[in-house]
């Protein structure tokens, strides 16, 4: 040790300084190589990264896979992705990390309407079997509380009816579930039989749903190969005996409850049980228009009534969880005609307060003779020989104060639209 300290004193001075900072930099070196991944095993099977649509979040490309069918809290912490993969520039605020799972691999988009998207990253992870994906990832005999499946219609449009799996029959998806965990993931290019089917509209869907409404879903091909979502180049065989009973099973309308064709948009159709928008439904007109302009026929007496409702709801920015409805769009229809008009209640601090191109005016300031000026001819129509009654394209906002109603319509006379708003008592 003496000999040490002596060789040292007689180093020179530049030596003595830089030989601290030369040690850390080494240190670091050594250190960054240890944490780098190491190459992939070679029997390992390895998805490649999706980058044609989706973001970038810490360096892991994460595509968009399926979108949650409710207004969930599943979201646990806002995640700053700054940059996405077609728009390099793109910054997204309302990104999250998802209950129970790994942030790594699982992301949720809080969209405009209160829905969800699910993005996922399984590319550049090494997969031997189904476990290493669906449990040690997504966790699904862990949090599964019931099955849905899609059934394909058209092959053309991707056209699917959906269907919520009833309990009784749950036992064959557990089944096949048990098998995926234990089975091996092969590429799918190496099986004839599928390597170049379509993964936008495979026969079959099976959704797996979380309490929290999180769904995440495979796809089930002819003759039983599966692909899990999000790793599109990887495969799974099931047993025919097997493929053959959950055909059976799908194919037997009985298994389930229909879910309609376009679920995920589904509008809500019943006032009366609107959840939570008191503070919305009493902008809601409460006179129904009674007549309608149609060519040739001038005026026509009409039956209206609200054919759909749709909620858009507010959020917490950090948490991303749902906090009120704060918009509601309800489209009133004359017998399913083509005939409609669209009330659009907002309320001023809604998270979704946007200014569109509409005249607006304050209650207290509505008048008939402000709709005609406001409001412009957008053709005039002749009834018999000499008559002539014009047809007024009506794009309005009424300030209510705390709220604004929009009303959006072509066809009806604007005594219709007058009669609506002046109905409006909150």
């Amino acid at each position: 040790m003496k000999k040490v300290c002596e060789f040292i004193s007689k180093l020179p001075k530049w030596v003595k300084v830089i030989s601290p900072i030369a040690l850390l930099v080494i240190l670091f070196v050594i250190g960054a190589a240890a944490s780098m991944p190491e190459t992939f095993p070679e029997d390992a099977i390895v998805s490649v990264r999706n980058e044609s649509h989706g973001i970038y979040y810490k360096n892991r490309a994460f595509v968009e896979i399926s979108t949650m069918n409710n207004f969930s809290d599943a979201t646990v912490k806002r995640i700053n992705v700054n940059k996405g993969i077609l728009d390099q520039n793109a910054v997204n605020t309302n990104f999250y990390s998802a209950e129970s799972l790994d942030p790594r691999y699982v992301l949720l988009k809080r969209n405009y309407k209160g829905d969800l998207s699910i993005y996922v990253s399984f590319s550049e992870i090494p997969l031997y079997k189904g476990k290493d994906l669906y449990e040690n990832i997504l966790h699904l005999s862990e949090n599964t509380v019931s099955f849905n499946y899609q059934i394909r219609k058209s092959r053309v449009f991707s056209e699917y009816d959906y269907y919520y799996l009833k309990k009784e029959n749950e036992t064959l998806f557990k089944e096949l579930f048990a098998y995926l965990n234990e089975a091996d993931f092969a590429y799918r290019e190496s099986f004839e039989e599928v390597k170049d089917e379509s993964l936008d509209s495979p026969p079959y869907y099976i959704e797996c749903e979380f309490e929290n409404g999180f769904v995440y879903n495979i796809r089930l091909y002819e003759g039983g190969y599966v692909v899990p979502c999000g790793a599109g180049d990887i495969c799974q065989k099931i047993p025919d005996e097997m493929y053959n009973k959950l055909e059976a099973l799908l194919s037997d309308e009985s298994s389930g409850e229909y879910g309609g064709n376009d679920y995920q948009n589904e509008p809500i159709t019943d006032i009366e049980n609107l959840k939570n928008t008191e503070d919305l439904k009493r902008y809601l007109p409460t006179y129904l228009p009674g007549e309608i302009i149609v060519d040739y026929r001038g005026v026509v007496s009409a039956e209206f009534e609200i054919r759909d409702v749709y909620l858009y709801y507010a959020y917490d920015l950090e948490t991303g969880r749902i906090t009120q409805a704060d918009n509601m769009s309800v489209y009133y229809t004359h017998n399913n005609s083509g005939y409609g008009i669209t009330a659009n209640i907002i309320k001023k601090n809604s998270a979704h307060y946007f200014n569109e191109h509409n005249k607006t005016v304050k209650i207290e300031d509505f008048t008939l003779d402000w709709l005609y000026s406001n409001c412009e001819v957008s053709k005039t129509v002749k009834v018999g020989v000499d008559d002539e009654i014009k047809v007024y394209s009506c794009h309005i906002s009424v300030d209510f104060g705390e709220a604004e109603v929009r009303i959006d319509t072509l066809q009806l006379s604007l005594e219709e639209v007058y009669k609506m708003v002046k109905s409006i008592n909150p």
